[in-house]
């Protein structure tokens, strides 16, 4: 429910352990794959019954943070919780079934609807040109025409001033130079 936090520890060192197989007179916890992801250590589990012997899997996710002047600690969660988290591996969708639980099924598709949408933004942000022209989406200013890129924003002008415009906020592709004079005629009255 809380946070774990282990003195001295390194992130590496942290994520390192929270991978290791784990026993107790229970279980065995494996984790046969993980992925850090930023901040998040994404990882699948499989609990073995030592009575019974049943395999379970499930994905599991670990936030990871520092303390400052202590070490790094963890906040430990199950996919069965719906983390508020999206960048778990999609492949690991196809290695752990799906739990019967409303809150999994809701938080995979989520992930799946964030990954496509960061996907199609990094495929957008290659498209752009420097000389291109766009619209913006909710600004006072109507278009831009791009000048460079700097890493994950995008330098435009507009009447002699540069902005640095994230991708979200670019709109149509303007290819019709009057059209974009009505357009700030307009918007300039």
């Amino acid at each position: 429910m809380g946070w774990l936090f282990k003195a001295g520890y390194t992130k590496n060192r942290l994520c390192a352990e929270r991978v290791k197989t784990q026993e107790n007179e229970f279980g065995i916890w494996e984790y046969p794959k993980y992925r850090l992801a930023g901040s998040c250590l994404w990882k699948i589990c499989i609990r073995t019954d030592k009575e019974t012997g049943a395999k379970e899997s499930y994905i599991c996710l670990d936030l990871i943070r520092s303390q400052k002047n202590y070490g790094y600690g963890y906040k430990d969660m199950c996919e069965e919780s719906g983390p508020c988290y999206y960048t778990c591996p999609l492949s690991f969708f196809d290695i752990v079934p799906c739990p019967g639980n409303s809150y999994a099924a809701e938080w995979r598709q989520a992930v799946r609807q964030y990954q496509a949408e960061a996907k199609a933004q990094k495929l957008r942000y290659a498209a752009i040109k420097p000389g291109e022209t766009y619209s913006l989406i909710k600004s006072k200013i109507p278009f831009v025409i791009i000048t460079r890129k700097e890493g994950r924003k995008i330098i435009g002008s507009y009447m002699g001033a540069l902005y640095r415009i994230p991708v979200k906020m670019l709109g149509e592709r303007k290819t019709d130079p009057q059209a974009l004079q009505d357009v700030s005629t307009v918007n300039l009255l």
